[in-house]
């Protein structure tokens, strides 16, 4: 106990006697400094400011110097959409490091007309399925073909009635002349062509009892969803030759035709497979089609990535150039506005409504890649 006491006193002044030296050291030449870390003298805070002086003149140097040697960048973004198709398709043509006075240049062969929003329901690509109504109109122009089926002698109609845009009459003897040159066969039949709203609604009553609605609904749409409403649609077949489907297939693009519902694209058109039906949508738009392996569908939503001063530039068959590209629609289809529209200077244009929200622009170009 007593040895204990002792060595608790010498501890205590220990202590006190470090406690006095550490006080003394905080007070140098009559100044108190901060207790830090290393910063308990005059002279290591002369060498910090020092360091700190020595960095920021460095600093100041290298800033001075990049800056003359830097080169000024492009604001410009020089990234390329990438290619639908290998074959004939690409953006237009640049390096990317356009300047300023180019793109005045590009915006000089341009000039801004004045469309009808109306028009976003009419033209070759208007899109028509489940989802997209088809809008009726009373300047469509629509014919017969019994009238003018001596003009192509090598089909039959399977009735009297069956009648389609008056354009696309004369694409669609040329396709069956081919069909007749290639295989001999003549007895190509058009089944169907456009209907009105009210014989689709006769039409889908009929096979709704025939066969039940699951059944009927596989392949006659509900009025108003049908594509026999624009008259850009055909039911084509020929019952003397069971190879004709694949003909026909295989070359509807070359008259401006697309085989509408493929086997494997039921749930992107929303109808079963029908190797009967042909859809006019003209030329080059039916060669971009098949060349890609897409419907429809998938084409207007590939067109929502090009614009008039980024265009689709697309090389068909026959050598021809095209530039294609969309246009939003400014407000709605029936609100009786207008849309401006970038369209080439002095250039026979074609502009149809896609039946969704916009414009698609078709030129011809020269072989200079520019506008003609």
């Amino acid at each position: 106990m007593h040895n204990g006491n002792i060595n608790y006193l010498r501890d205590s002044s220990r202590k006190s006697k470090k406690n006095t030296r550490r006080k003394n050291k905080d007070t140098v030449g009559g100044l108190l400094y901060r207790r830090r870390r290393g910063f308990l003298s005059r002279s290591g805070i002369s060498a910090g400011a020092a360091a700190l002086f020595v960095f920021i003149i460095t600093l100041i140097i290298l800033t001075v110097y990049f800056f003359i040697n830097s080169e000024p960048r492009s604001p410009i973004d020089t990234s390329d959409t990438e290619n639908v198709s290998t074959s004939g398709v690409g953006d237009s043509e640049g390096d990317g490091s356009g300047t300023g006075d180019e793109t005045q240049a590009d915006e000089d062969k341009y000039e801004l007309i004045s469309v009808d929003n109306s028009i976003v329901n009419k033209g070759y690509l208007i899109l028509v399925n489940p989802w997209c109504e088809y809008v009726f109109d009373d300047d469509e122009n629509i014919v017969l073909l019994y009238k003018n089926k001596d003009k192509s002698p090598h089909y039959g109609l399977a009735t009297a009635s069956i009648s389609c845009d008056a354009y696309i009459f004369g694409r669609l003897n040329e396709f069956v002349n081919a069909y007749y040159e290639a295989t001999g066969d003549d007895g190509t039949i058009i089944n169907s062509g456009h209907r009105t709203y009210e014989e689709q609604e006769a039409l889908l009553t009929s096979r709704i009892e025939s066969v039940g609605e699951e059944e009927a609904y596989k392949y006659v749409a509900i009025p108003g969803y049908s594509e026999h409403h624009t008259g850009y649609a055909l039911d084509i077949v020929s019952y003397e030759n069971s190879e004709a489907a694949g003909w026909y297939v295989d070359n509807c693009w070359l008259y401006g035709f697309i085989h509408r519902y493929p086997e494997d694209k039921q749930d992107i058109t929303g109808i079963h497979y029908e190797y009967w039906h042909f859809r006019y949508v003209g030329e080059p738009h039916a060669e971009i089609i098949m060349l890609n392996d897409i419907v429809l569908e998938e084409y207007i939503e590939m067109l929502y990535l090009y614009s008039y001063d980024s265009p689709l530039i697309f090389e068909a068959h026959d050598g021809v150039t095209y530039q294609i590209y969309y246009a939003a629609c400014d407000g709605e289809p029936t609100d009786g506005g207008k849309t401006d529209i970038y369209v080439p200077i002095g250039v026979e244009h074609d502009i149809s409504g896609n039946n969704v929200d916009g414009f698609v622009i078709t030129t011809v170009m020269d072989s200079a890649n520019t506008a003609q």
